[in-house]
Order: structure tokens, then sequence, then C-alpha cells
């Protein structure tokens, strides 16, 4: 077997080596200068998929489909699910019949799902136990420095975190700026209940201060009540965590 010719050898440069220029060799202007990238503008940006119309019109065409009802058996009644509930079910049925093949696809499938639940959980907890952490040392900070409690989104005292079982949960935001603004309307409603005993006998006054007075208590139950279901939304979604 021939082999292969070796390419020829760089020629060493003729004359003063500073100055040479051939094979390897770029003039003096044109080489990389020490610590220089030879890529000044850097690596190019991935350019994002093209998703073509066609493509969008068939991607959409399976999601219509997925979810389309269609009429399925449930003892002796037939009930409308989306398609992709009647392909799981389908699963499930044929699993527990005894084909290995749809248990595996299904355990397989529920195994996928707990996996990224508890990976998703993780993270919540490790987002929830780092505000905590830093929202406790800004409030001390803010004590030592005789200042105002700084605002959070989430405040510290509303996280909490279960050492038995690792999990972090924390209250809605909404449920303390609505016991905020409770207590801020009590507040007025008191005021302008002292200014009307204190008021003269100014039947004017006296009614402005009355209606003042009617339209703060109708904002409050309104507060209250969307107060009340908020809280008994979140003992439901805590009681649905520790089932």
């Amino acid at each position: 077997m021939a082999k292969k010719d070796k390419p020829p050898e760089p020629e060493e440069p003729k004359g003063d080596q500073d100055e040479a220029v051939g094979y390897c060799r770029p003039p003096r202007a044109h080489q990389f200068k020490p610590g220089e990238s030879g890529n000044k503008s850097g690596r190019p940006k991935r350019q994002a998929p093209v998703v073509s119309k066609l493509e969008q019109r068939h991607r959409q065409l399976v999601l219509d489909e997925l979810y389309r009802l269609v009429p399925i058996k449930e003892g002796d009644k037939t009930v409308r699910v989306p398609a992709l509930a009647a392909m799981v079910r389908g699963q499930w049925a044929a699993g527990i019949k005894g084909s290995r093949l749809s248990a595996k696809l299904m355990i397989d499938l529920i195994k996928e799902i707990e996996r990224e639940s508890a990976a998703a959980q993780a993270e919540l907890v490790k987002t929830l136990v780092d505000m905590k952490q830093k929202g406790m040392a800004k409030q001390r900070a803010a004590q030592r420095a005789g200042e105002p409690e700084p605002d959070f989104d989430i405040y510290p005292e509303d996280i909490s975190i279960d050492m038995e079982t690792g999990e972090a949960t924390f209250r809605d935001p909404a449920i303390r700026k609505l016991d905020e603004q409770y207590s801020r309307i009590t507040e007025e409603v008191e005021a302008a209940g002292k200014r009307l005993k204190k008021a003269p006998k100014d039947k004017k006054l006296q009614l402005q201060l009355k209606l003042e007075i009617e339209r703060l208590e109708g904002q409050r139950e309104l507060v209250s009540e969307r107060y009340m279901k908020l809280l008994l939304q979140e003992e439901e979604n805590c009681r649905k965590r520790q089932a």
C-alpha cells in the first residue's frame, strides 16, 4: 500500500529573521499580539431554532387533537374526556390487564414526573431558605440602624420551614396585604367615629361623617371576605401537601 506523501516542511525564511515573511510566518503587522484574542468579536451567539409556519400549524394541530374531547366508556356510562386522557387511561387499563410494555411505559412516566416534582420542590426550598435568611439579615440591620423595616415581596416571617420533612412553604403575600389593608381601614373608621362624636351639632357634617363611616365599613367587609377566602384556600393547599 503506497504511503501518503507528507506535506512539505516549511522552508526557513531567508534574510532577517524578524522581518522574514513566509509559510506559517505572516507579516508582523498581522500577527496576534501577546494576550490578544484572535477572535475579537467573540464566539457568535447561537441562533434560536427557526420554526416555520408549517411546523407551527402542525404543532397546533397535534395539540388540538390531544385535547379534543372523545367519548369513552366508564362502566355503564359514556363520558367525554380529552384524547390525551383517553390514551393515558388506555395505557393504564392495558398495564393492569397484563401488558408489560404498557405497565413499563406508565411506571417510567410516573418516575419522571416524580423526579421533576422532587427537583422543583428542592429548588423551591433552596430559594425560600435563602430568602428567609437574607430577609432576616436585612431586618436585623434595619433594627440596628434604627431604620423602618424594609419591604419584601415575601416577608421572612411568612416563610415556614419544616425541619422534619425539609419542606418549605410561604404564606400568600396577598394575605399580608389584605391584613394591612383591614387594619388601615379599621383605624380610619375609628378616627371618623371620634370626629363624629366631637363634631358640633352640624347635621350636614354629621351626615358626611356617617356616610364616610358606612363606606369604610363596606370596604372593610369586602376585605374581610377576601381575607377569609385566601386563608381557607391556603389551609386547603396545606392539607393537600400533607396528604
